[in-house]
């Protein structure tokens, strides 16, 4: 029960990354391999925020950032004719430079009072949402402050669904979605398909850095592989949440997709408990091609019963 607990926070946290993944891989069918590096994005520049005492805000600024990373691979993809994988690798590996040389700057520095190496982790000082929420209701003790990141968890995973379906009942929202199920059918019809693209990325991407801002501040700390295999873990999650439960319509795909990180993040803790932390990469990859086979094999299963049945 303690494992379950103390892997749920993770695991709400894993799904906001993976809604902002579900936008460019399933709505979109767009893959898009920027993720690692907006999700680092998203985290640094948070972090800076965080240090002068701005948590809220840094939310939004990691969400920013995220959002110009998508912005710039849908550039690159569409205004350039690069593929989508190879935009999103070129923005990812600019990415990794930016995200160490950003703590370099003077005023973090100054911040952190010593120099910032990427190459452990770094705690900071600053505040975080979660410790704001404990006081505001009063809370004390470690115990508290993640009881209290739980529900803060829950309420803004609920408010981003919310504000994404509205966004996707609207004429642009439409439009994308359009745009990802039948690019040529909407081509037809005069819609710039590009544009379309370059905001779903910039959407999805902004998603992927405010869950990076939220992961440094529950962490409190932040390190140089922050981001990598990100979107491995968020394949994982759509994965098994589709598995298990279904591909449905938008609100349950985005549920789906949260349910899937919390059951993923449940095996991963387990995963570490019993095998220890060396090979838990390779056991998400492990995790996603089993259960990649398991929905083939039960696809199949289904197509032979119907003919048969037939």
């Amino acid at each position: 029960m303690d494992m379950i607990l103390s892997a749920l926070p993770y695991g709400l946290l894993i799904g906001v990354l993976s809604i902002g993944v579900y936008i460019s891989y399933k709505i979109m069918n767009i893959p898009d391999l920027t993720v690692d590096g907006s999700f680092a994005f998203g985290a640094v520049v948070n972090g800076i925020f965080c240090l002068y005492g701005h948590p809220v805000l840094g939310l939004f600024a990691g969400l920013l950032a995220g959002a110009i990373a998508g912005m710039l691979t849908g550039v690159i993809h569409t205004q350039l004719g690069v593929s989508a994988i190879l935009s999103g690798v070129l923005v990812q590996t600019g990415l990794i430079s930016v995200n160490v040389m950003i703590p370099l700057i003077p005023a973090f520095e100054a911040a952190t009072s010593k120099s910032t190496s990427f190459a452990i982790v770094q705690r900071f000082g600053g505040d975080t949402i979660f410790f704001e929420m404990a006081r505001f209701f009063g809370l004390k003790g470690a115990d508290a402050t993640k009881v209290m990141s739980i529900f803060v968890l829950i309420a803004i995973i609920v408010v981003v669904i919310a504000v994404l379906l509205l966004f996707f009942s609207t004429q642009l929202g439409l439009s994308i979605r359009a745009t990802g199920n039948n690019e040529e059918m909407v081509k037809a019809s005069s819609i710039n398909t590009k544009a379309n693209k370059v905001i779903a990325f910039s959407i999805a991407n902004g998603i992927v850095g405010f869950a990076g801002s939220l992961y440094v501040q529950y962490l409190h700390s932040y390190s140089e592989g922050i981001g990598l295999g990100m979107l491995v873990t968020a394949l994982a999650s759509i994965i098994i949440g589709e598995t298990l439960f279904g591909s449905r319509r938008l609100f349950a795909g985005f549920t789906i997709v949260v349910a899937g990180s919390l059951i993923y993040r449940v095996i991963y803790a387990f995963a570490i408990r019993n095998g220890g932390a060396n090979g838990i990469k390779l056991f998400s990859s492990v995790i996603v091609v089993a259960f990649i086979a398991f929905s083939v094999i039960r696809k199949k299963l289904k197509e032979k019963k119907e003919k048969s049945n037939s």
